[in-house]
Formats: structure tokens, sequence, C-alpha cells
């Protein structure tokens, strides 16, 4: 036997419901859509708990992030995460997440935060048993377009980055 349910919400307060859901790490306003779709064997708690397939999609809009600064993707090399873990409060236009579920594997389909400032893309894999991250992105900074007196006018290069070590204190790699 299984179980099957489909949750869906919209014009969610972003900070009542980060709130309710006690994540503490980040700070958000906006509105917000969630969906999620959730699948489970029903034969006893191990099975609940291990088999549990969740498919979910988090979409906001026109908000702000305290507590993570993108500038932690803006200089090559290697530093910890817990760097744009700072109480900076970045204003984004559109925040989307797509996230699935498998066991204690979460798989991060996609993560796209778009603000004046730029488009942080990224995805990848969690451990919630060993704490493994394994995410790989790009930061494509809006930077003023730069010109010489021989060359057309140019913008900057998206930076690649890795996040990638154990949650809570992984590395962020830049290149």
């Amino acid at each position: 036997p299984s179980a099957t349910g489909h949750l869906s919400a919209t014009g969610v307060d972003t900070a009542s419901l980060l709130k309710a859901l006690k994540v503490e790490t980040l700070a958000m306003t906006g509105r917000s859509s969630l969906s999620a779709d959730v699948t489970a064997p029903f034969r006893d708690w191990a099975s609940i708990i291990g088999g549990a397939r969740i498919d979910a999609e988090f979409v906001s809009r026109d908000g702000t992030i305290r507590g993570f600064s993108p500038k932690v993707f803006t200089s090559s090399g290697t530093r910890p995460l817990a760097d744009g873990l700072t109480g900076t409060t970045v204003p984004y236009t559109a925040l989307e997440a797509k996230i699935a579920t498998a066991g204690a594997n979460v798989r991060l389909n996609g993560l796209t935060i778009e603000s004046s400032n730029g488009v942080l893309a990224a995805s990848g894999d969690l451990s919630v048993i060993d704490g493994n991250v394994a995410i790989r992105g790009r930061y494509d900074s809006q930077a003023a377009k730069t010109a010489s007196s021989q060359a057309a006018f140019t913008t900057s290069k998206p930076i690649a980055f890795t996040i990638g070590g154990k949650w809570p204190n992984p590395d962020v790699t830049t290149q």
C-alpha cells in the first residue's frame, strides 16, 4: 500500500511560512506560492520515512532575503559558505526553487534568484543522513558595461561556483 497527496498554496506570506517551518538561518519577505506532491509506502514508519518521495516547487516574487549575500560568489578561490551567511539584506524580483526528495536524499533540481545585482542559478544534491553537499551553479552579476577605445562594450562574465563538503559548513569554490 502507498499514500499520495498534493499540497498547493498561493499568496502565502513568506516570512510566516519560514517561521512555521522553523527555518531560522534565513529571513525572507514577499509573497510566495508552494506546491508539492508526496508519495510514500504505507507499511510502517521506517518504510514511510525511507521511501517517501516529494516533488516540490517554491516561487516567490518581489521580496528580500536576509542572512545570505551573493557576494560570497564574486571573488575566485575557496571560502566557507558561512562567509555569505551574513546579516545582509538582498532584494529579489524572483526566487524559484524546485526540489525532489527520495528518502534522505534531496535533489535541488533548480534554484534561481533574480535581483537587480544579478542572477544566481544552482542545482545539486544534499544528503540528510551524512550531510554531504554537492551543488554547482553560476552567478551572473549585472556589473556595469565597460569599453575601451579599441573595443565594443562588454559585460562581466558569469562566475561558475561549486558548494561542497559537509553541512552545516560546506565550502564555496569560485573560478
